[in-house]
């Protein structure tokens, strides 16, 4: 759908509350309708979600679209014609400096607060290849501040360094939290990050692909971060010390599905054995996790079978358990996890 569409969904559909994830030329639409006779102040007082990408060059192409006639509006190409060039102008030139693309995403963020004051959900790409931000530039991002409903960040990004800053901004108000990358996640820092300046999240979504999550050799676990958090996806794998960190903190997490656990970017062989998870139960016993679902958990032990179900006392649901056991210990696994289905356990394994 194009954003030159926009302006008559949005006149027309006075209840609409969203239009989806991916419709990211909502602020095109809306820059197109307040250009519109008599429409300078438009509000829209019922959308609850909004999509926005810092790439205006690639959404603002010349389509030909819906644009009330009007004597302002009475060549519908040569006007798309005229507006994609207005916005491609604004970030298209590589020689424009970075300044020059922290201050189109205000104004664009700033036209989105002003006309959609009652946002929940923001679904935000910051597209740039290259570091246009980092923690100082908290400012292009306050106007969100004004969203007062705002619980829900969906958020892609290249570079992680561009959206430091509005973490920084918005995350305390934040309950849940979707962040996909496109780069190596650097040296850890980037979950601290998220630990710190997103304190009440009960929901969090990392989506990596192929990459690996990394954590900080220091664990920080003398502070308090992801206390409130239920919900942990990470699509990709995760290094044993991001591993831990995550497993560490979350105190109260009742759900957790990750990826391989490695201990480099080159093995694609979860490294989890009974000693890590021995120490791990030290710092957080897990009593309110109810799914756990870790990608092909090898079972290395009866013992550490036996544990993992003997010490998880609220698991319903389990899946992606390789069992490395052979003869007796198979049987007598099989027979542990009997009492447990017994009590209405769902556990999905497979022998090695």
């Amino acid at each position: 759908m194009l954003g030159e569409f926009l302006p008559f969904l949005l006149l027309h559909t006075p209840k609409l509350k969203s239009l989806g994830q991916w419709l990211n030329t909502m602020i095109y639409g809306l820059e197109i309708l307040k250009d519109l006779p008599g429409y300078k102040d438009y509000q829209n007082f019922q959308l609850q979600e909004f999509s926005y990408s810092s790439d205006r060059n690639y959404f603002c192409q010349p389509y030909i679209g819906f644009v009330p006639e009007s004597s302002e509006f009475k060549n519908v190409r040569r006007e798309m014609v005229r507006y994609s060039n207005k916005s491609a102008k604004r970030v298209g030139h590589r020689s424009r400096l970075y300044h020059s693309k922290r201050k189109q995403i205000n104004e664009d963020v700033e036209l989105m607060v002003s006309s959609c004051p009652n946002l929940k959900k923001v679904n935000l790409v910051v597209h740039y290849k290259i570091s246009i931000m980092d923690d100082t530039h908290g400012t292009v991002w306050d106007p969100l501040l004004r969203l007062n409903n705002l619980v829900e960040l969906d958020l892609v990004t290249m570079r992680f360094d561009n959206v430091r800053a509005l973490l920084t901004t918005v995350g305390p108000r934040l309950e849940k939290l979707t962040v996909e990358c496109d780069e190596e996640q650097g040296t850890g820092s980037e979950i601290v990050h998220l630990a710190r300046h997103c304190p009440n999240i009960t929901s969090l979504r990392i989506l990596l692909g192929d990459k690996v999550l990394r954590g900080e050799m220091t664990l920080h676990f003398g502070q308090t971060f992801f206390r409130k958090l239920e919900r942990l996806t990470v699509e990709g794998n995760v290094h044993l010390h991001g591993f831990a960190f995550l497993w560490g903190h979350c105190q109260h997490l009742k759900y957790m599905r990750i990826g391989l656990v490695v201990s480099n970017e080159l093995t694609n062989t979860n490294v989890l054995i009974q000693d890590v998870f021995t120490l791990l139960f030290q710092v957080n016993k897990m009593v309110s996790l109810e799914e756990l679902h870790i990608k092909n958990l090898k079972i290395r032990s009866l013992a550490m079978g036996q544990f993992l179900l003997d010490n998880l006392p609220n698991l319903k649901k389990a899946s992606n358990w390789f069992l490395d056991l052979y003869g007796e210990d198979m049987s007598a696994f099989k027979r542990h996890v009997k009492k447990f289905r017994d009590k209405g356990l769902w556990i999905d394994y497979k022998e090695w």
